[in-house]
């Protein structure tokens, strides 16, 4: 726009111009962005009105956005009991076909090998079927690090575990739990920096754990330091010995526990870490820890990180013998630990309190175990009928599974539903304070430019100028 410097003498004509050059610059921004708050001179209390619509809006996309990955997550778990379901049924035909004695036991036996093969699949499908990592159809996976003392004195003790750790896997197994194993011996013998030597890191794989267990033995006079060696294997504060610094080999989405079996408490610090500064970081980083010694000698060296984790100390004290019954409590309570499966939250609204969040009703527990079917069988007539009822409840299960996952996916469509009308109705609200009107603004240019030019002929007149030279002076 051109400026045009007048005579002194005509000051008192400038202000009308001045006023209208702001008019005309303020409805040319108003029109070119197409907001009529484009300062907080332009309008204080609608500026911080329309911030508060705009921040609700991004919030409430976002908690769209929550709504419908969980709907997703929904209809993948749906997936996943649907084949269950075929598979179920599958299994009822066979029971069926096989409680006849019109059938040869040879026949039975084909009839349990297919019967035997769906029961682990539906376990594979269980703990298989996940949405960004996390199960839908079965409790968290169970990462389990056994750290035995591998010194002299445990010469009648390493012979129990060896005997004994695999029945503990099957009992975890047959609750349909997803377990992975790891061993370590712990003794400064072999490493005085590092007291852990892992024999095997955990694994899925029960041929290779088996294989390694089988050769588990121990190594000589060590001292024992349990606080610093747990802390090791979990990951949390490494020591660094010939033996390399330990990795962080438990997965992120599991229930993660060490199993330490020692007949002697703490003889030597490797890191100065105490019994309750273990306790504490172990808690922190969600580890169970179940000690297995000499109660009546060295609990008191335990206690505090068993207490701490949730776990439990049991009592090493048969040399060998009854390690059955020991290992078992652990199983149950580990197995009791994975159940019930604990609900998801969805953060589906805007705010931090309660009413924002809905909780599904799923993961559900669709395993084999919490089904009852984990000990059927069609092998005899007599099992293969017993069969029929465990899977007409199994089937009733998931029956009612379904109606929780139909009832989320409902929940979370009308929450959906809610938000997008939410966010139409914020985004007019915010429109009617920020947004300029087009029609009043266009009008508010013209007059603007009007205004202008009337005061630059004015100034000109006042200023001797001829009325020819007016437009080129205004462009």
């Amino acid at each position: 726009m051109l400026s045009v410097r007048f005579p002194a003498g005509t000051s008192p004509l400038a202000r009308p111009l001045k006023q209208a050059q702001g008019a005309l610059t303020e409805s040319l921004t108003r029109l070119s962005s197409g907001l009529r708050i484009n300062k907080a001179a332009d309008d204080a209390a609608g500026l911080a009105v329309s911030t508060d619509l705009r921040t609700e809006q991004r919030s409430s996309r976002m908690a769209l956005r929550n709504v419908q990955d969980a709907m997703e997550m929904t209809l993948t778990a749906e997936g996943g009991l649907f084949e269950i379901t075929d598979m179920l049924q599958r299994m009822r035909e066979l029971a069926v076909a096989s409680s006849s004695e019109t059938l040869a036991d040879e026949e039975r036996r084909y009839l349990d090998d297919e019967y035997g093969e769906l029961l682990g699949e539906i376990d594979r499908i269980a703990n298989n079927t996940d949405f960004a990592g996390k199960r839908l159809l079965a409790p968290k996976a169970i990462d389990l690090m056994f750290m035995i003392d591998t010194s002299d004195s445990m010469g009648f003790e390493i012979p129990g575990f060896r005997a004994e750790i695999p029945t503990f896997r099957d009992t975890l197994r047959a609750a349909g739990l997803d377990v992975h194993m790891g061993l370590a011996g712990v003794s400064n013998t072999v490493d005085t920096q590092d007291g852990t030597t892992t024999a095997i890191p955990l694994t899925g794989d029960d041929d290779a754990f088996d294989s390694v267990l089988s050769t588990f033995t121990k190594t000589g006079v060590g001292l024992m330091d349990p606080y610093s060696t747990m802390l090791d294997q979990a990951g949390i504060a490494p020591l660094a010995g010939d033996d390399g610094p330990e990795l962080d080999r438990f997965r992120s989405d599991s229930q993660k526990l060490i199993l330490y079996a020692a007949d002697i408490g703490q003889e030597v610090s490797l890191s100065g870490a105490t019994e309750t500064s273990a306790a504490s970081a172990l808690a922190a980083a969600g580890f169970t820890v179940h000690v297995m010694t000499r109660l009546a000698l060295f609990g008191g060296d335990y206690d505090e990180i068993t207490t701490a984790t949730g776990g439990s100390l049991q009592d090493m004290n048969g040399f060998g013998v009854g390690f059955d019954t020991m290992l078992d409590n652990i199983a149950q309570s580990i197995i009791a630990d994975a159940r019930p499966v604990q609900r998801i939250d969805v953060q589906a609204g805007t705010g931090s309190g309660v009413d924002s969040r809905i909780q599904l009703g799923f993961p559900v527990d669709a395993t084999t175990f919490t089904l009852g079917v984990h000990d059927t069988d069609v092998a005899t007539v007599a099992t293969a009928s017993s069969a029929i009822d465990a899977i007409d409840d199994a089937l009733h299960s998931v029956g009612s599974h379904f109606a929780v996952l139909g009832a989320s996916y409902n929940r979370l469509e009308s929450a959906a539903h809610n938000h997008e009308d939410r966010l139409f109705a914020l985004a007019s609200a915010e429109s009617t304070i920020v947004d300029a009107d087009m029609a009043v603004t266009t009008s508010a240019v013209t007059a603007a430019q009007i205004m202008q030019q009337a005061s630059i002929a004015a100034r000109a007149q006042a200023a001797g100028i001829h009325s020819a030279t007016i437009p080129a002076l205004i462009g």
